[in-house]
């Protein structure tokens, strides 16, 4: 489940979001306070944010619901799509000991994604078309969860870029199969800037097409180019890959030694007897789960 920085979406808070990209929390802290005691809905999203995610200050939840609260209170669509997300993981911290109190906290997520998802807000988007998929909130929808996450797909939003185009890939949530759709939805992710890299899932899911020929001609150099790129995010899934394609003969013939320390560190997430020019390492693959998505 998406949260929403305070850097994408205010960038004409120069002062502020300059400092807070370079780690300058006080003066960003300064400068947003500032603005939200003139009740500035973008600044108290900001507050909200840092006080939920200790940037800067002791991280205070309660704090950043009162900030976030002020946000909402003037409809500001990114501090409702953060408030659900709280509201979810409200309700991954209850569900098991308390499950009659935690329905109630995924019924109000739903309301907060639905209403900044109303408002075109994209993260709100996503989350809303992975909750409905799960179950809640399909009472009152006007899409699909399909719908919802291609239509955050098109506003550009990454993660919903990947999760598009394994619909397509597999045919899931009533969405036909097409893998030249797959393909062309993970290519976009995968050529996005996110966070100063491309997405490493989408990364991952074009490689594997590649690697098993499937939608497109089968190329290992461009796989092994594709998982190498998302094995330096540290994704687990992309080293089983590089490991298993050295294995085969599939690859280069030589392997990086930062890249063997890198296989062995998730040693325990992936098993397969690997035969390296370096010594020998044993991985095993990891399969993600949670009770709601987390990126």
């Amino acid at each position: 489940m998406l949260g929403a920085g305070c850097t994408k979406e205010t960038s004409e808070y120069d002062v502020g979001v300059a400092a807070y990209k370079r780690g300058h929390y006080q003066v960003a802290m300064s400068d947003f306070d500032k603005r939200a005691n003139q009740r500035d809905p973008v600044a108290e999203f900001c507050l909200g944010f840092m006080y939920n995610n200790g940037k800067g200050v002791d991280k205070d939840t309660e704090e950043a619901k009162e900030w976030y609260g002020r946000s909402i209170r003037r409809n500001y669509a990114p501090a409702l799509n953060n408030r659900g997300v709280m509201y979810v993981r409200r309700y991954e911290s209850i569900v098991r000991d308390l499950p009659e109190f935690a329905e109630e906290q995924i019924t109000k997520a739903v309301k907060s994604f639905r209403e900044a998802a109303e408002q075109g807000n994209s993260t709100a988007q996503y989350n809303l078309g992975i909750l409905i998929n799960r179950g809640y909130g399909a009472d009152g929808s006007t899409k699909t969860p399909a719908e919802w996450i291609e239509l955050a797909a098109s506003q550009g939003y990454v993660p919903a870029q990947n999760k598009l185009a394994q619909l397509y890939q597999y045919g899931l949530w009533g969405v036909g199969k097409h893998l030249g759709k797959a393909v062309e939805w993970y290519t976009k992710a995968t050529s996005s800037n996110w966070r100063g890299n491309g997405y490493p899932l989408a990364q991952h899911n074009l490689a594997t097409m590649y690697y098993y020929g499937q939608g497109l001609t089968q190329d290992f150099d461009t796989a092994i180019e594709l998982f190498w790129d998302a094995s330096s995010q540290d994704l687990p899934s992309a080293k089983y890959f590089i490991g298993l394609m050295y294995h085969n003969g599939e690859g280069p013939q030589k392997i990086s030694k930062k890249l063997l320390i890198g296989i062995r560190r998730h040693q325990n997430e992936v098993q397969l007897p690997l035969n390296l020019p370096l010594p020998e390492c044993t991985i095993k693959v990891t399969e993600y789960r949670g009770t709601l998505k987390k990126l």
